[in-house]
Parts: structure tokens; sequence; C-alpha cells
């Protein structure tokens, strides 16, 4: 995706995935405040965010590839963390995963038990 072929260090795959998903946001936000006529306009935005969300999902399927060696765990559909930078689970809020910047990650309901099993045991 974006012609990255190189491997991913963090930062760069921070920025990615926010410039993407921005770019997702902007076009839904102005998809959804135009007017009903401006069809060429929808129809172009419509095509964007198609485009971007399927290659933002591809980008994070290579991604995770790219990581799987380094033992980053995917809580999320929406998420790879690093479990180094795992603080804590919360079991009481669904277990929600609190990592050393204060971010909150949610897990979901079918990865959570493979999730308590890595983090128990490394």
């Amino acid at each position: 995706m974006f012609g990255i072929k190189t491997k991913i260090n963090d930062g760069m795959l921070y920025l990615l995935n926010d410039m993407v998903e921005n770019q997702v946001t902007n076009a839904k936000k102005e998809l959804s405040e135009l007017h009903a006529e401006d069809i060429e306009r929808r129809k172009f935005l419509t095509a964007q965010i198609e485009y971007y969300e399927r290659e933002l999902e591809r980008f994070k399927k290579d991604v995770e590839k790219q990581l799987h060696k380094s033992s980053f765990i995917r809580p999320h559909q929406s998420y790879l963390v690093n479990p180094i930078h795992i603080v804590k689970v919360s079991k009481t809020n669904n277990y929600t995963i609190i990592l050393s910047d204060k971010s909150i990650i949610p897990t979901s309901t079918r990865k959570r038990k493979e999730i308590m099993q890595i983090l128990c045991c490394n």
C-alpha cells in the first residue's frame, strides 16, 4: 500500500494508519454534508472511501504479517499492539487494554481468551 516495500517501524505505522483513517473520516463527513443533487461528487467520495477502506485493511494485514514474527497481537480488528507496552488489562471494563502511553484499546470478544493466554505466559 502506498508504495511501502520496506519494513515498517512504529512511527511509520501510526502515521500512515492515522493519515488513511483521517482521509476516510474526512471523506465520510463531506459525503454526509453534500446535497443530494451533487451526484458526481457523491460517486467520487463513495469510491474514495471504499478504496481507502480496502487499502487500509490490506495494509493492516501486511503489517500484521511483518509484525507476527515480533510477537505483536491483534486484540481488535482495528489495532495491532506490542505486548511490551501493555500496562494492564481491565477485566472490569470489557477487557480493555491500557498501554504505557495511557491509550485504551478495546478487545474483541473472540480474541480475549487468546490475549489473556499470551499475556499471562510471556
